[in-house]
Parts: structure tokens; C-alpha cells; sequence
């Protein structure tokens, strides 16, 4: 059996709140250019964070290392939608560690108990570590999209995970 890695075993999972709002925004502005840009079009500041935390109903799972710092968060939106929409934001510290797959698979937990079909999300397809995370978890490619950010073209995988799969 493999031995778990230090910074997923040292870390704890739990729910954000309004009351979290100003970890989530040092986290936040904390990720690189890199991640800004391949998380985009979410901003990364502390009053999105706010905003986010106030009306946001759905779950907002993060891990938190032992001093409390933030390592990770992910959500999806709890609209009517059969396939709600994924976001996942992982520190670039605590990449590569297991704690993407961890949380992702709370939110599958998650929504199998709302009885969800199933999640959607995009990303970045130069994103080639999200992307082999999405299908390690069961998301397969559905549909390609692009946009303009910041005067860069940046093309999307469109992924859906389908809650009777596993």
C-alpha cells in the first residue's frame, strides 16, 4: 500500500463560511500568474472571496494545513442544473500531493447525496495536470470551447462526470 505524502496527511478537510472569506482571499492572492491565468474567468482577490463565500449555497470544501492556511478549495454550484458547475483551486505549494483528488471526490460525495446526475467543469486544456486529475476521477472530455483573456486565446476542454459511473 503507498504511503500517503506528508502534506495530504498532515491536512484537515472542512466547510467555508462567510467567516472564511479573508483566509480565502489570502489564499487567493496568493497563487501565481500561472494559476490566475488557467483559473480564469474567477478573480483572485480577497473581495471576490467575500462575495463568493456570502452567496454561494452549495458546498465549499477546503483543506487547510495545521496552522489553518488554506491549501485548496473546491465548490460546485447548487443551481437546478442536473450537472452543476466545478471549481476547484489547488495552492501551488500543495500541487501533486492528492489534495485535488481529495477534494473532488468530496464534491462527488456531495453531489451523489443531492442527487445530482452528475458535475461539470471546464479547464484550460494546456492544464495538463488538472486535466489527467479530472479523469483520474471519472470526468471525460464533452466539448471543446475558448475565450480571450488578457489578449491570449486559451482553449478549454469541456469535462462532465457522470454520478452512476462509479
Amino acid at each position: 500500500m503507498p504511503v500517503l505524502n506528508s502534506v495530504l496527511s498532515a491536512c484537515s478537510f472542512g466547510r467555508l463560511g462567510p467567516g472564511d472569506s479573508e483566509r480565502l482571499g489570502e489564499f487567493l492572492e496568493g497563487l501565481s500568474a500561472e494559476t490566475y491565468k488557467t483559473f480564469h474567468p474567477y478573480s483572485l482577490t480577497k473581495e471576490s472571496a467575500q462575495r463568493a463565500l456570502a452567496e454561494v449555497e452549495g458546498p465549499v470544501i477546503a483543506a487547510v494545513d495545521d496552522s489553518g492556511g488554506i491549501l485548496g478549495y473546491a465548490w460546485f454550484h447548487p443551481e437546478a442544473d442536473a450537472y452543476p458547475s466545478v471549481g476547484i483551486c489547488i495552492a501551488d505549494r500543495a500541487r501533486g500531493q492528492g489534495i485535488g483528488k481529495a477534494l473532488m471526490r468530496e464534491l462527488q460525495a456531495d453531489a451523489r447525496g443531492k442527487g445530482r446526475s452528475g458535475l461539470m467543469l471546464w479547464v484550460v486544456k494546456r492544464n495538463d495536470a488538472a486535466v489527467r486529475l479530472y479523469r483520474s476521477v471519472g470526468f471525460q472530455v464533452i466539448g471543446e470551447t475558448e475565450y480571450d483573456f488578457e489578449g491570449e486565446r486559451l482553449e478549454s476542454h469541456v469535462m462532465r462526470w457522470e454520478a452512476t459511473e462509479e
